[in-house]
């Protein structure tokens, strides 16, 4: 699987997939380039179901992380947020990166409240 859906906590909203993720219109922080392989599979995931690339730190506004100064697949995991009130421009619901990723920032000791 290319991209992994992770999440901060077991959430008992019945999420259990990407699918069930879309389903729940949930927000998504991912890398542009794995939010173009992953729009090209779910048409329904429109660019507005990510957060943007931050223009205040070199990034050209579009949907998913792409900016040279924002360190973009450990930006994935920075922005995700279980507030309800957060702000969707800036914040997602869940992160769409390689496990890799993941296992090399947990080896490192961060972002260890995230998981597959």
């Amino acid at each position: 699987n290319l991209a992994a859906i992770l999440t901060q906590e077991y959430s008992s909203t019945g999420v259990e997939s990407l699918e069930d993720a879309i389903r729940e219109n949930y927000v998504f922080c991912a890398s542009r380039q794995i939010a173009e392989i992953v729009k090209g599979v779910h048409s329904e995931l429109t660019p507005d179901r990510f957060v943007s690339d931050p223009v205040e730190l070199g990034g050209d506004g579009r949907f998913g992380f792409n900016c040279p100064k924002c360190n973009a697949r450990e930006r994935v995991f920075d922005f995700m947020s279980l507030s309800q009130d957060k702000d969707p421009s800036l914040y997602c619901d869940a992160a769409l990166a390689s496990l890799e990723d993941l296992e090399v920032l947990h080896g490192r000791g961060l972002h260890c409240n995230k998981t597959r």
